[in-house]
């Protein structure tokens, strides 16, 4: 676990890895699984890279990748 954040369904979080890469997407697009399940993969890493960061972006309208 890289971070836990407490948040709303309209907002948007941005995702960062070692390598420099981010993504961002609305909290809203998470699928909900049941008690049994593993979880829910937000962001495929490479090989020897992290998440290191999450967070919190309020007021995007979209959620479009950050170039």
């Amino acid at each position: 676990v890289a971070k836990a954040l407490f948040v709303s369904g309209k907002s948007n979080i941005l995702l960062i890895n070692s390598k420099g890469v981010t993504i961002n997407f609305q909290v809203d697009t998470i699928r909900i699984t049941g008690r049994a399940a593993t979880g829910v993969r937000l962001m495929r890493v490479e090989p020897g890279a992290k998440v290191v960061d999450a967070r919190i972006i309020d007021g995007l309208e979209s959620a479009a990748p950050v170039v």
